[in-house]
C-alpha cells in the first residue's frame, strides 16, 4: 500500500504516493533534523522531546501494523493454496468415481451415457449466459 501525501498545491489534492520505507525513511530524516536543530526548535517553542517521542511512537505503531498486515497476506497465500490443493484433491477423486460408475454400468450403456454426460456439461461450463454487473456512471466533481 501506498501512502497518500498532499502535493503542496494550493487544492490540497493528494498525488504523490510514498511506500513503507520511504515513509519510515522520512521519518527517520525528519527525527534527525529536530535532534540536530533542538536548539534553534527550542527557542522557537516547539517541545522536541515530545515531538520526538510522539514520532517515535507512532513509527512503532506503523511498523506493526505494516507487519500485521504482512502476515496476513503470507497467511491468505497460504489459504488459497490450501484452497486449491484440496478442490483439486477432491475433483480427481469425484473424476475417478465416475469413471469407477461408468465401468461398472459398462461402458457402452444407456447408463453409462448419462454418467459421461454429466463429465462432459462440467467441461462445457454453465448453461446460462454469464450477464456483465452494470457499473455506475461516474459523477463529476462540482466545480468551485
Amino acid at each position: 500500500m501506498r501512502l497518500l501525501v498532499p502535493d503542496g498545491g494550493s487544492g490540497g489534492e493528494e498525488k504523490m504516493t510514498m511506500s513503507q520505507a520511504e515513509t519510515e525513511g522520512f521519518g527517520a530524516d525528519v527525527r534527525q533534523l529536530f535532534v540536530k536543530e533542538r536548539a534553534a526548535l527550542k527557542k522557537g517553542h516547539v517541545d522536541v522531546d515530545g515531538a520526538l517521542e510522539m514520532m517515535e511512537r507512532l513509527e512503532k505503531d506503523a511498523v506493526a501494523a505494516n507487519a500485521e498486515q504482512e502476515a496476513a497476506k503470507r497467511a491468505q497465500i497460504a489459504s488459497t493454496e490450501r484452497s486449491v490443493a484440496t478442490k483439486h484433491r477432491y475433483y480427481v477423486a469425484v473424476s475417478g468415481y465416475l469413471d469407477m460408475a461408468i465401468a461398472a454400468v459398462e461402458k457402452d450403456s444407456d447408463a453409462a451415457a448419462n454418467f459421461r454426460r454429466l463429465r462432459s456439461d462440467v467441461s462445457r461450463g454453465p448453461r446460462t449466459p454469464v450477464v456483465e454487473t452494470p457499473q455506475p456512471l461516474p459523477v463529476p466533481k462540482p466545480v468551485d
